[in-house]
């Protein structure tokens, strides 16, 4: 702003008067206009047959890389090259896992539908490997290695795969909703954003038939352990006679079976003793299980039906559809530190794995 400064005389009086002149100074400020989007589109129908834990998490289902997308511009402007970098910000529904594949890791996304899940490659036109889409912001140009000059358009490659993404398929019939993936933000050399796009995911076909296991019996409801003298165990690791209790089970064909036992009142345990549940009176006693007549106490493992999961055990391999199966368990009391006679509950759960 200036101020102009005039005198004026008048009957002897001198008057200051100050006349105030406003300067605009009006500031192009650049726009960023929508660029061209780019959508990943997984050809035909996914399916799977199997075992519903078959794969572990992370594990390829269908076809690898099944989408492969290319775009030559996502962003672009006519006339001098403006682009100096370019952002790319993931926009889906992060697990928060990861699986490493070819030395990368790569986040793994939720499709919407239980088990099911996705990996995003992504990369610049002119980089040479694929980098894992996140959902932190990171640099989609310049491409490592190489030169950071002005660009008039920025293109780029993604490619999608699906993954597992839970512990356990389910079965059925579904198309995954239309998906954003991640926003590609390109910058000027002052770092003013002139150009945008979406990657996007179509929708995908998608067909699972697991193969599983369907009880057939309550066997392990409640196994009686009856009353017990304490002058069975005089020392430690003295066991009681076993009860046994059948689990009956129909299976399809072609299913690996597996089981884990855990302790339900101290999940962490991972001995082959369960510990007394907080009902029980009786002190310095565990319960140890035995399969198909072991005379090894079974080693306690997560409740979890994943494959490979810690202490899970091979029962047997179906040949038949609705095959029976019959799962022989026996159970003793163990003794365990110094003796309290009172009552002597144990809660066991036994998880069920199909591969």
């Amino acid at each position: 702003m200036k101020f102009k400064n005039q005198q004026y005389r008048q009957a002897g009086t001198r008057f200051l008067s100050s006349a105030m002149i406003l300067i605009l100074s009006l500031v192009q400020v650049p726009v960023a206009i929508a660029g061209t989007d780019t959508t990943a589109i997984i050809p035909g129908t996914i399916e799977y047959a199997g075992g519903a834990d078959s794969h572990k998490i992370g594990e390829i289902i269908g076809s690898k890389w099944a989408a492969d997308a290319k775009n030559g511009y996502m962003c672009r402007r006519a006339g001098a090259p403006i682009f100096q970098t370019a952002k790319i910000i993931g926009q889906a529904a992060n697990t928060g896992n990861k699986v490493v594949l070819d030395g990368v890791a790569y986040d793994i996304y939720d499709t919407g539908r239980q088990g099911l899940g996705f990996i995003v490659g992504v990369k610049d036109t002119n980089a040479h490997n694929f980098t894992s889409l996140t959902n932190e912001p990171g640099t989609f140009y310049p491409a490592p290695g190489t030169s950071t000059i002005l660009q008039q358009e920025i293109g780029g490659e993604v490619r999608v795969m699906l993954v597992k993404m839970s512990e356990h398929l389910v079965s059925g019939s579904f198309l995954t909703p239309r998906i954003t993936l991640a926003r590609i933000e390109c910058y000027d050399k002052l770092n003013r954003q002139r150009d945008f796009a979406y990657i996007h995911l179509a929708p995908i076909q998608v067909v699972i038939n697991v193969t599983g296991c369907r009880l057939q019996s309550a066997g392990l409801n409640i196994v009686p352990m009856g009353r017990v003298a304490t002058k069975v165990f005089k020392e430690v690791g003295d066991r009681s006679d076993a009860k046994n209790a059948n689990v009956l089970l129909s299976c399809d064909r072609n299913v690996k079976l597996h089981a884990t036992l855990s302790d339900m009142s101290n999940p962490a345990n991972v001995s082959d003793v369960v510990s007394l549940s907080a009902d029980s009176s009786a002190k310095g006693l565990g319960v140890q299980a035995y399969y198909n007549n072991n005379p090894t106490p079974i080693k306690l493992g997560p409740d979890s039906s994943a494959r490979e999961t810690l202490n899970q055990f091979f029962i047997l391999n179906t040949i038949n559809d609705n095959e029976p199966v019959d799962m022989p368990f026996s159970f003793r009391y163990v003794r365990t530190g110094d003796l309290t006679p009172g009552s002597a509950n144990a809660l066991m759960g036994l998880t069920l794995s199909y591969q």
